[in-house]
């Protein structure tokens, strides 16, 4: 979600509009062991696309406000999971 926030000079919300100006859609998933980001595009599109995905992956700003934030979401998504018992291993 942090990448999301958009950095420099780019704001909250700024790739979301982006890709959606393109026609495309995001794409992304955390999970205990990884987490993936793919965009799903028009064909003409796709080069703005990946261009677009790659300053997302790779110009990210995290700000100390947008960190804490998304701590607490963490922080509530990881009791969720420990309070489910299909979610947990066997001891």
């Amino acid at each position: 979600h942090l990448l999301f926030k958009g950095g420099g000079e780019r704001k909250p919300g700024y790739f979301d509009a982006a890709f959606e100006a393109l026609g495309a859609e995001t794409l992304a998933r955390t999970t205990r062991d990884e987490t993936r980001f793919g965009v799903v595009a028009p064909a003409a599109k796709g080069a703005d696309a990946l261009k677009l995905l790659s300053v997302l992956l790779t110009q990210p700003e995290f700000r100390a406000e947008d960190i804490e934030t998304e701590r607490a979401v963490i922080q509530s998504e990881i009791a969720v999971a420990q309070s489910d018992v299909n979610r947990q291993g066997f001891g």
